[in-house]
């Protein structure tokens, strides 16, 4: 993913969840769902995978493995990416 683009969705989130590296692939959908609550609640902060219906995210590394791993999996398959 263009470094351009990393900025910007870390600026705008401000989190840094996406994968990095030269053998990330990125042509496959994944719909992420990022949540960000009242000050008071808790979590404050969490995300969900259309993918992994229920299933809430709130450590972000988790969420980055996630998706490196969506990709892999495809890669592995034979399925191209």
């Amino acid at each position: 993913m263009q470094t351009r683009v990393l900025q910007l969705t870390h600026s705008q989130v401000g989190r840094d969840f996406l994968p990095r590296g030269s053998d990330i692939v990125t042509r496959r959908p994944l719909v992420l769902q990022l949540v960000k609550s009242a000050a008071d609640a808790q979590p404050a902060e969490w995300g969900e995978f259309l993918h992994i219906p229920g299933k809430v995210f709130i450590d972000f590394s988790l969420i980055q493995q996630v998706i490196a791993g969506y990709g892999d999996s495809y890669a592995k398959n034979g399925i191209p990416v």
